[in-house]
């Protein structure tokens, strides 16, 4: 019995060896196969070169490197009006503006013959910007190592105490490299578009000329009131949070729009009385609240503010129809109520001068400086 066993352990112990070593020569000649197959010669590759060819005895290449972008696009965009809810076509922000189809070139193409002498033309999308350059490039042993010729790339290594700036657009130019084993020489020349430039001063002082869009006025400063010639003029400033603990502060106003105000201090701002105007240092916070009485009238009076408006067509201003006049009794103006601009305060009847973020048609939008 005690033999028996020992026999069937054997076995059963033999019996995975011989069949794993089977195994690990199947894999092993598996292997061997691919390997064999990885180590086969390599297909050629593609030639480095867009076109090749010999014209005679001298050898012609053409290069190519860039891009060709064609697509088509293009968007619209609905609205409807705010006051008469019409549905009209409108341009929204992120909307392609292009024309449907466009062509975008960056491409460089190439031309060599003889490995020697090349030109190189660049066309891009905007064509102001497109290059030509004829050169020659010389061997390890030439005397003569680069000669350039055309309108991009002209320029020279940089040396002691001397720099030459990049080639400007529009300049035509050529440059010349010589070698040998123990000197080095470079000429160049240019053709570079000039003019002149000028500078202002006052005294001591440069004046500098900035253009500026119709729309880069600065708001919130100038204000033109309604009349001239005013018998006085008061100006509130709301306060800074403008809320009930204001009301313990001196010289603190309440308004009926639930906010309070305070006089303007004289360092604030300038008001012409003759010409009725308000020129502010800084654009203020908050609400600014004007009341005055001219020829012994207070604002708003029916015959004050005369001609003071800008006439409207429909929803928008046109300054070429009649001026409109200016009263607490006029009506509508561009779809809101005077009583809307109307803030009581102190037993005073107050124009909203300002108010962030909304239209006033008192307010002037020609101070740019």
């Amino acid at each position: 019995m005690p033999h028996g066993k020992t026999k069937r352990v054997c076995g059963c112990i033999l019996f995975p060896v011989k069949y794993c070593l089977c195994v690990i020569f199947l894999l092993l000649s598996l292997q061997n196969q691919v390997l064999t197959q990885e180590l086969s010669p390599l297909e050629k590759e593609a030639p480095p070169t867009l076109f090749e060819t010999r014209i005679g005895d001298a050898d012609v290449e053409l290069y190519s490197m860039g891009s060709w972008t064609m697509g088509l696009a293009g968007g619209t965009g609905f609205s409807f009006a705010q006051n008469t809810g019409a549905l009209s076509q409108d341009t929204f922000p992120g909307f392609i503006s292009r024309q449907p189809f466009y062509i975008e070139p960056d491409i460089t193409l190439s031309l060599w013959l003889k490995k020697r002498f090349f030109f190189e033309t660049t066309i891009l999308k905007d064509f102001e910007f497109n290059s030509i350059l004829f050169g020659y490039k010389g061997g390890p042993t030439d005397f003569l190592k680069s000669v350039l010729i055309g309108n991009n790339g002209i320029t020279m290594n940089p040396y002691a105490l001397v720099e030459v700036p990049d080639m400007p657009k529009q300049s035509l130019g050529v440059s010349a490299i010589f070698e040998s084993g123990t000197s080095r020489h470079e000429i160049m020349a240019r053709l570079e578009p000039s003019g002149m430039s000028a500078k202002i001063f006052i005294g001591n002082n440069e004046s500098i000329v900035e253009n500026l869009e119709l729309y880069q006025y600065i708001p919130g400063r100038l204000f033109v009131f309604p009349d001239r010639d005013l018998d006085g003029a008061e100006i509130l400033v709301e306060t800074a949070g403008s809320s009930a603990a204001g009301s313990s502060a001196a010289g603190t106003f309440a308004g009926t729009d639930g906010r309070y105000y305070r006089l303007m201090d004289p360092g604030e701002g300038v008001i012409n009385f003759n010409e009725g105007w308000l020129l502010l240092e800084n654009q203020p916070p908050g609400r600014l609240l004007l009341y005055y009485t001219a020829q012994g009238r207070p604002l708003g009076d029916p015959e004050l503010g005369k001609g003071s408006l800008c006439g409207i067509s429909g929803t928008e201003l046109d300054p070429e129809l009649e001026a409109l006049d200016f009263s607490w009794n006029a009506g509508d103006y561009l779809g809101e109520p005077w009583s809307s601009k109307k803030v009581g305060a102190e037993g005073k009847d107050y124009l909203l001068l300002y108010a962030p973020g909304f239209f006033n048609p008192f307010e002037s939008c020609n101070l740019y400086a």
